[in-house]
């Protein structure tokens, strides 16, 4: 698998933050960016794994399932 500047999982397009010689080091940017984004590692050769991003959706809206008559 070659590195991608795009990665598209589960419908959603997540962009490439950066590429990595090992896990570890994939692993600890993935979770610096995990606060505020949702993330996806991908391994695309033998020892390089790519970190992917892509913004938390902040306003989701539900609309509620029961309604008070109260």
């Amino acid at each position: 698998m070659k590195k991608e500047k795009w990665k598209l999982v589960g419908g959603r397009v997540y962009r490439l933050a950066d590429v990595f010689n090992n896990m570890y080091d994939a692993t600890i940017r993935a979770r610096e960016l995990k606060e505020n984004n949702r993330v996806f590692l991908s391994k695309i050769d033998t020892n390089r794994w790519a970190v992917y991003y892509r913004p938390k959706d902040l306003n989701v809206e539900c609309a509620p399932k029961y309604f008070s008559v109260a």
